[in-house]
């Protein structure tokens, strides 16, 4: 299939944690003028802010994506591609954006426990979804692959942190010292090199070093962020993180048998909390003590050399450095001085007296 002249794509694949929510919805807040402008970042199902339901209509026949997420729409992904095409056409548009977390190892996470590991089995359905992408793409006249990468001790960190925060129960420690195939960075960039050429790709890392993530996105894409606008960020969002022991609270709360709208109240009061606390630097954040962390970032130490040794501007990932938000072994269990179980009461009388 010969290259349709003039269009070249963007693809930002994630990973997921590294501020890819906060950039999606910067391009779709400004769709019209980056249209304008000569760059479409076309909408794509349900959710409308990215292009998850192109992924699922990849990854359908490997991964029983609907047990996680049944609500990404079904697309047929040569149409749309094809699709996409006409409307830059239409628009004037000489490049295209797309992004979604879940390109990001294709997409395991969205799938139950035995995809998380690191089988061959796994890795040839990953090598099978970016031979796909490969194939399908051929559509533009360039692919350019814009990755972010996180400590892996720092994904897990936040990765279930949130889990907590949605109420789901905290993982226990033989799952943190277990190697997953999402954070095994340079086997999946092997991948999409392969595929698409190293020189192709821009490896970020995600850390407190980065910032302003979308400005670092729109820099690392050639896209003037002066000239478009922010969305206006609310006070809470999908993304925010929980305080120690509001995610104590939440821990405890998900082992409770109430009302889901209850719940869904109580989640809220304890995100309003975290939200403005955090603001004001007055608590920390932290799931897992220090010394597990550790261990968990040995895991992938070997990994990371490798990917430094294929894109240096990985180096960062190789300072061992405990991260600012872990604790020392046993300091953890402090915030349980508290009464937790007396907040969880108050919590619940609290939230069932809101209407």
């Amino acid at each position: 299939m010969k290259p349709r002249s003039g269009v070249s794509l963007c693809l930002h694949i994630g990973m997921p944690k590294t501020g890819t929510t906060a950039v999606q919805h910067f391009l779709a807040y400004n769709r019209q003028p980056l249209s304008d402008s000569g760059i479409l970042y076309p909408e794509c199902g349900i959710p409308d802010f990215q292009h998850a339901a192109f992924v699922k209509s990849i990854v359908a026949r490997h991964y029983p994506w609907t047990v996680c997420n049944n609500g990404t729409e079904h697309i047929e992904p040569k149409n749309y591609l094809n699709s996409v095409i006409d409307q830059c056409r239409e628009r004037k548009c000489s490049r295209v954006i797309m992004s979604s977390e879940f390109f990001w190892a294709a997409p395991a996470m969205q799938s139950g426990p035995p995809y998380h590991r690191v089988t061959e089995k796994n890795l040839s359905h990953l090598d099978d979804f970016v031979c796909r992408c490969r194939e399908l793409f051929q559509l533009f006249e360039k692919v350019q692959i814009v990755v972010y990468l996180r400590r892996q001790d720092g994904w897990l960190d936040s990765f279930f942190g949130q889990q907590v925060k949605e109420g789901f129960n905290s993982p226990d420690e033989k799952i943190i010292r277990t190697p997953r195939i999402y954070l095994l960075y340079a086997e999946n960039l092997k991948i999409w090199a392969r595929e698409f050429g190293r020189e192709n790709i821009a490896v970020r890392i995600y850390d407190e070093q980065t910032g302003d993530v979308v400005g670092d996105f729109c820099r690392t894409v050639e896209i003037d962020a002066s000239r478009y606008q922010r969305p206006k960020r609310e006070s809470l969002t999908v993304n925010n993180r929980l305080t120690t022991l509001a995610a104590d609270i939440m821990k405890n709360a998900s082992k409770l048998t109430v009302d889901s709208r209850l719940m869904e109240r109580m989640k809220r009061i304890l995100m309003e909390t975290s939200y403005v606390l955090i603001r004001q630097q007055q608590a920390g954040v932290q799931l897992f003590s220090r010394d597990l962390l550790a261990d968990a970032l040995r895991l992938y130490s070997e990994e990371n050399r490798k990917l430094a040794a294929m894109f240096p501007e990985a180096e960062r990932l190789l300072d061992t450095t405990p991260l600012a938000s872990a604790v020392e072994e046993g300091s953890q269990t402090q915030c349980l001085e508290h009464d937790t179980q007396q907040l969880i009461a108050d919590l619940v009388n609290l939230a069932a007296r809101e209407k």
